[in-house]
């Protein structure tokens, strides 16, 4: 896939409680010989982190929670798959589209068979607090 574009609201209270080890949103997950995630963003404790597996960078753009809270987040996500794969991302409040809530973009392998999933992906341990979130109006185009 070379565009995809998600929506997300991410309402609630904070996961301040929840496990920093596992609270995924979104995973390019590599479905090749090599296998395993290879960009994720996560929320952690207070902040939303992405991390580069294969760049071996596990925050490498880092951005406050609190402006994801209650508003409407539109993702978008540019994916050229392959060895001299390329990602480009970026997330944004829908009111301010042009003004990024974070972004990342990285050259490398990004595996030949892969797939992109979101939702709410957590690890929950005693005393954590609750998430709601929805997604909506999801589009995916392939080019080539």
């Amino acid at each position: 896939m070379k565009n995809k574009r998600l929506i997300l609201n991410p309402k609630g209270r904070s996961p301040l409680v929840a496990n920093p080890k596992l609270n995924l949103a979104i995973e390019m997950l590599r479905r090749d010989k090599t296998g395993g995630p290879v960009i994720t963003l996560d929320y952690k404790v207070d902040k939303v982190v992405i991390g580069d597996i294969v760049a071996g960078c596990v925050a490498c753009v880092v951005a406050p929670l609190s402006s994801w809270l209650g508003v409407v987040v539109v993702h978008s996500l540019a994916v050229t798959w392959g060895p001299d794969g390329k990602v480009t991302y970026s997330a944004a409040d829908v009111k301010t589209p042009s003004v990024p809530l974070i972004a990342y973009s990285a050259t490398h392998d990004m595996g030949s068979s892969a797939s992109i999933k979101f939702g709410m992906y957590r690890l929950v341990v005693p005393g954590a607090t609750s998430e709601i979130g929805y997604v909506g109006d999801y589009v995916a185009t392939r080019l080539a």
